[in-house]
């Protein structure tokens, strides 16, 4: 039942160390040659020593109960034989498994696939290990594994750490009023009189009916922004190759690309979008051609952030400018969220995120080895600024802190 759970999440706990995810440069393909497809979660069980075979049935009863539940999986036994009785290693193993109660599914899609080591490269053991979402070790039972990795996951968290500080609510504001001259105006936004802008105002208690996007876009690289700040970015294909998540989600919008703007005496913060922090005051959103605009003001920060990609490069900019309207100094913090996909959809590819800093740069740089098609490209996440107060990722899930200052 424990290990269930990283059948459908997959958790860095009973995963492979992360250094082995990033060495791996082959993608699903390279599985196919062993009969594994790929297409379900991969369990690798490593047998090493004479006494595997209470782990193997172990491996092969679990894999027969996750069935029996809707879970299905692909088991990988990895059979290294020992240096002081390699012969006939993995035949007994073989044996063993089609003398039980798995022989039926051994070499069957959803089955059991027992693999020689001392015939793979050492690719072949990089890609088995970065692909499954569990792996398991004849070194010691499976009970005591679990504990160990639930003893170190539990150590890794820091119970001692502040709560964030509980956000005040903000003042009710009323929507203010768009311009009267806006043409075709519908009662949520319309175009300007020169029609080079669709002008749209929205609050926490008066949103659109439907996200009102925008797509902003180059031959090579684009971005599709609504009118909540909520974006999706792709590169060359905007299907295959989505550098951030879309969800086509008409009632949700998702936000997945987001900034966040912290007062770093209060400890409130807010965002200078409608999501994904939704703050009671109003929001104003310009989408252009070629550009989105969105206005707002929190607790007297006046923030504009506009969006756009570049003519001819694959890059896209947020620029966020503050002003300060209020009648005191204040001290300000920017944080840049993103969800890596590198792929055509997160739940095939987040495990296989890999990310890094730029060490020249301070940039951080995000790759996907095992989406062969792209598997050179590398996408990146930077701030424009005299200093990085840090940067974190976990799970193909990165922030980038800007550096604080007086406003």
């Amino acid at each position: 039942q424990r290990m269930a759970a990283s059948l459908v999440y997959a958790t860095a706990e009973l995963r492979a160390d992360a250094g082995v995810i990033e060495k791996n440069r082959r993608g699903q393909s390279g599985l196919w040659g062993f009969g594994i497809s790929g297409d379900m979660p991969v369990v690798l069980l490593k047998l090493a020593g004479p006494e595997s075979s209470v782990v193997t049935q172990q491996m092969v009863q679990a894999q027969a109960w996750w069935k029996a539940f809707g879970l299905r999986s692909e088991l990988a036994v990895l059979c290294t034989p020992p240096h002081d009785s390699a012969t006939g290693f993995f035949d007994r193993v073989r044996q063993e498994i089609d003398a039980g109660p798995g022989a039926a599914r051994v070499g069957k899609p959803g089955g059991i696939f027992v693999l020689d080591d001392t015939k793979l490269d050492d690719g072949d053991r990089l890609l088995l290990q970065s692909v499954a979402r569990i792996v398991v070790t004849d070194a010691d039972t499976l009970a005591a594994q679990l504990a160990a990795q639930s003893a170190n996951s539990h150590s890794d968290t820091n119970t001692t750490a502040g709560k964030w500080p509980e956000q005040p609510p903000a003042p009710e504001v009323k929507c203010s009023a768009l311009p009267g001259d806006l043409f075709a105006f519908n009662g949520y936004g319309g175009f300007t009189t020169d029609g080079h802008e669709y002008v749209i105002t929205t609050s926490v208690a008066r949103m659109t009916p439907a996200p009102w996007v925008n797509v902003i876009a180059n031959p090579e690289f684009g971005t599709l922004v609504s009118e909540s700040g909520s974006a999706t970015t792709w590169s060359e294909n905007a299907h295959e190759f989505r550098l951030t998540p879309w969800s086509n989600d008409p009632v949700s919008d998702p936000n997945t690309e987001a900034f966040y703007i912290r007062d770093d005496t209060s400890g409130r913060f807010w965002s200078p979008t409608l999501l994904p922090t939704r703050s009671a005051g109003p929001y104003t959103t310009r989408h252009g051609f070629g550009y989105s605009v969105f206005e707002h003001v929190e607790d007297g920060i006046e923030s504009e952030l506009c969006m756009y990609v570049a003519i001819d490069s694959p890059v896209k900019f947020s620029v966020l400018t503050l002003h300060n309207r209020s009648d005191e100094q204040r001290r300000l913090s920017v944080t840049g969220y993103v969800e890596w996909v590198l792929g055509d959809e997160r739940a095939k590819t987040r495990m296989q995120v890999v990310t890094d800093v730029d060490a020249d740069t301070g940039a951080l740089l995000s790759r996907n080895a095992y989406n062969t098609d792209f598997a050179g490209r590398t996408a990146f996440f930077d701030v424009h600024a005299d200093g990085v107060d840090g940067v974190d990722g976990v799970d193909g899930v990165n922030e980038v802190c800007g550096d604080r200052g007086d406003a």
